[in-house]
């Protein structure tokens, strides 16, 4: 290994058939993204949609603001479960709303545009958005899943009127 690593500074890499090749990465963690419709519980909040796999348990902290407002932004401690599930989070009415999520150390690990509505208009809301997920999860190309972010933020905020 020792070998290969000089090799490697010197500028003569070894031959990838026989010997191990060095490999260095840079750079910051990429920030999930997601977007989901949700339900309002007035008695508990919302739970927060299942976060991406590699996403540890443990304590987050939580921004929510309401999308194109300019009330100020309310921090929330969130709990993740070993079980892979959000407990409960505060929310006093419906909308549309933009959550950045921190983790322990306060680094950005993702991003969540969420449509959150009253339990009563859940089913038909989640139908439509899981319709125009399904539409999306076929796109292909460099930037598929930025151009299906951008196409799912559109249309919650389509669903949402009075947003």
């Amino acid at each position: 290994m020792m070998h290969t690593a000089l090799a490697v500074l010197l500028n003569k890499p070894p031959a990838i058939e026989s010997h191990y090749a060095l490999t260095l990465s840079r750079g910051t963690v990429a920030v999930q993204e997601w977007e989901e419709v949700v339900s309002l519980d007035p008695a508990n909040g919302f739970v927060l949609p299942a976060p991406p796999q590699d996403m540890p348990s443990g304590q987050y902290t939580i921004s929510i603001e309401r999308a194109r407002d300019a009330a100020p932004v309310a921090q929330q401690t969130a709990l993740l479960t070993s079980a892979g599930k959000w407990k409960p989070i505060s929310l006093d009415a419906p909308g549309l709303y933009e959550a950045s999520i921190m983790d322990a150390n306060g680094t950005h690990v993702a991003d969540a545009f969420l449509l959150v509505v009253a339990a009563a208009e859940y089913a038909a809301k989640r139908k439509d958005f899981d319709t125009m997920k399904g539409l999306t999860a076929a796109w292909t190309g460099p930037s598929a899943r930025a151009d299906q972010h951008l196409f799912l933020r559109a249309f919650l905020l389509s669903g949402c009127p009075t947003c």
